[in-house]
């Protein structure tokens, strides 16, 4: 909850009071179930593979957006910027790297109920990654499958990835 003083057409200021974000969140909302109906929708009036384009293009959005910020970033910063990007989607991403082995973490599924009607997304996901990254990217965990993390091996300079910084490939 948050409050300040806002000045009334007459009279002395009132205080007013709003929700933040987090007060919100403690509210019933439908989001997720709106949103998977209509993704349910769309599946059977165009088919699945429409559900897919429209994450894939999502995810080319945001490729786009990144490329200047990660043009001629080091391996570390890109995984820095995607993990942050990722975070503030609702995924609590972080990045580690192990004796050159680099490993992104997701600890939330911010799209968990439409994950599991639509797991093809996840796919479109881990092609984001592939593009943005610039690198190989396989997927070793996957929440919808019972574990507590999706994780993913990032190699870059694999054979296969693309081998230069998003901005380089256009």
């Amino acid at each position: 909850m948050r409050f300040g003083r806002e000045q009334q057409a007459l009279g002395a200021p009132a205080f007013a009071y709003r929700l933040t974000d987090q007060g919100e969140a403690q509210f019933p909302n439908d989001y997720r179930d709106a949103l998977t109906e209509l993704l349910r929708h769309v599946a059977q009036k165009t088919g699945r593979g429409a559900v897919l384009e429209m994450f894939q293009g999502r995810y080319s959005q945001l490729t786009e957006r990144l490329k200047v910020e990660l043009a001629v970033a080091p391996a570390e910063r890109r995984l820095e910027v995607v993990a942050r990007v990722l975070t503030e989607a609702g995924y609590m991403a972080e990045w580690r790297e192990t004796d050159g082995v680099f490993v992104l973490l997701e600890h939330n599924c911010a799209m968990r109920a439409v994950v599991e009607q639509f797991p093809e997304i996840c796919v479109a996901e881990e092609k984001f990654l592939r593009e943005v990254l610039g690198a190989g990217v396989e997927r070793q965990a996957h929440i919808v499958r019972g574990c507590n993390a999706c994780e993913y091996a990032i190699t870059f300079g694999a054979p296969g990835s693309a081998a230069a910084p998003v901005s380089e490939q256009v």
